[in-house]
């Protein structure tokens, strides 16, 4: 099986819904009247989701090919498949018994000193630092200082424990001063060579499973349960691959932009009014630093899901989907609504004259048609029987391993919630496949190591399709609730 399409289904942060808010808002400059009166909120200008059902898409994007797509969704794992997770995982054992060799990753820690004149070294600030490094493999770019270490032969045969000597050259304008047009000297201490892969031991004490094929047949029985939803999200994602985006709709991408950016935006200016000099040491843009995003990474996610709109409704303008009855929304309805605790009646109310709630119910319509667009390859039947077994839960650890404790991000942390419903399912496995990579071990600017923290991940899920953005919650901030609009 795909062993991308495993690793999303099995461990990537799921969900997190980003569409009807009657509108989203940006904020505008603070206006007071004049004399000793209160100071006033911010205005806010409103972006409403388009109509998107009485759009003409043509000019925004040309649907690809979408009938009788040939699909392999198969739902047995692999040995590679195993290691693939184990790679994606960061889930390895240290080697210490061996020298190493070309294509080896491994850990080591090191001391870069500059070569003075008279021939001695001379220890440089920022130039000491730990990590993981690939032998043989060059990087692909070469902006931290472990960048340079990479692909060096020196380090090729040693055991671990011994160390070598690298001298590295640094470009005028390498991003540590110290260090920027120098020569350097590093002594590499080799700490152990990393093999990734799974092991009886840790399957049992992380996941509780007896051994490898206890924690694969798990994995079978979970890819049986979840089958249907990877199989649309399979299609969803090839037939966005196959279409071509000529524009964003500049409205669309504001509504969702915007739902992202103002939801930051509020806890931003919420921490300001709580300490007022958190304004004046801490500017909005490094406060989405600290949690980790960029506005480029709002951007991203904004065009992702503007993206997914497109290709939803052009499937459904196509006609390959059928025609939403008034029967066919009805259910729709009060699906959606039943998920959120409420009526059909008090939803359409709710959100009387706009858009959202008509585009989420369309973009439903089609994902509960997806699978009619396929010609489906499978080993399903071959493993069904396996369902009738005891039901298997979502994997996730029961302890945390004690070897190997840093974890592999999946993508961002999610805790701001700050739309109703559910929007689409190809959003999760899009960012998925852009994120997922042969993990090394993090290290900050200067080279040195620091642990990946835990993805939190938060799941959402109303039977019909799931959507992914990045809002998270500023560690300075704790106390701040989720924020939820209904």
């Amino acid at each position: 099986m795909n062993c991308k399409k495993l690793l999303f289904s099995l461990i990537c942060i799921l969900l997190v819904a980003l569409i009807m808010v009657p509108s989203v808002t940006v904020f505008a400059e603070e206006t007071t009247t004049g004399g000793n009166v209160e100071e006033q909120e911010p205005e806010k200008t409103t972006y409403p989701a388009m109509d998107l059902l009485n759009t003409d898409l043509s000019k925004y994007i040309s649907l690809g090919e979408h009938k009788n797509i040939p699909i392999t969704q198969n739902v047995y794992v692999t040995d590679e498949d195993l290691y693939q997770f184990a790679l994606e995982s960061n889930i390895y054992t240290e080697i210490k018994t061996r020298e190493t060799a070309v294509g080896d990753i491994i850990k080591v820690s090191f001391v870069g000193n500059i070569k003075l004149s008279n021939g001695s070294l001379l220890p440089v600030q920022g130039g000491s630092g730990s990590g993981m490094i690939e032998l043989g493999k060059t990087p692909e770019k070469t902006e931290t200082l472990i960048d340079y270490l990479h692909g060096k032969t020196e380090l090729v045969g040693i055991m671990p424990g011994k160390t070598a000597q690298i001298t590295v050259n640094f470009p005028e304008d390498f991003s540590t001063s110290a260090m920027a047009g120098k020569e350097v000297v590093f002594t590499v201490t080799v700490d152990s060579v990393v093999e990734y892969g799974l092991t009886d031991a840790y399957v049992k004490s992380a996941f509780g499973c007896e051994n490898i094929e206890a924690f694969r047949e798990m994995f079978i029985k979970f890819n049986l349960q979840e089958f249907e939803t990877a199989l649309k999200e399979n299609i969803f994602l090839t037939i966005t691959k196959n279409s071509t985006v000529y524009m964003y709709p500049e409205a669309q991408y504001n509504y969702y932009y915007y739902a992202v950016y103002n939801a930051y935006k509020d806890k931003y200016d919420a921490q300001c009014k709580k300490d007022p000099s958190y304004a004046t040491e801490t500017s909005f843009e490094e406060y989405l630093a600290l949690n980790k995003v960029t506005l480029e990474m709002i951007e991203e996610n904004a065009k992702v899901s503007t993206e997914q709109d497109l290709v939803y409704f052009a499937l459904y303008n196509s006609g390959a989907v059928g025609t939403m009855s008034e029967a066919d929304y009805a259910q729709h309805l009060a699906d959606l609504a039943a998920s959120y605790g409420t009526t059909s009646t008090e939803l359409e109310t709710l959100f009387a004259g706009k858009h959202d709630l008509m585009n989420v119910i369309v973009a439903n319509f089609v994902y509960s048609k997806l699978d009619k667009l396929a010609v489906v390859t499978t080993d399903y039947d071959q493993f069904k029987d396996l369902l009738n077994e005891t039901t298997t839960q979502k994997p996730q650890e029961t302890t945390t391993p004690g070897t190997n404790t840093e974890a592999a991000p999946c993508g961002v942390d999610i805790t701001v919630v700050i739309i109703i419903a559910v929007l689409a399912v190809g959003v999760a496995v899009f960012v998925a496949l852009l994120f997922i990579k042969k993990k090394e071990a993090p290290t900050d600017e200067d080279g040195e190591y620091v642990e990946d923290e835990e993805d939190e991940e938060v799941e959402e899920d109303d039977g019909e399709y799931k959507k992914q953005f990045s809002p998270i919650e500023d560690d300075d901030v704790n106390e701040a609730d989720e924020e939820t609009e209904e």
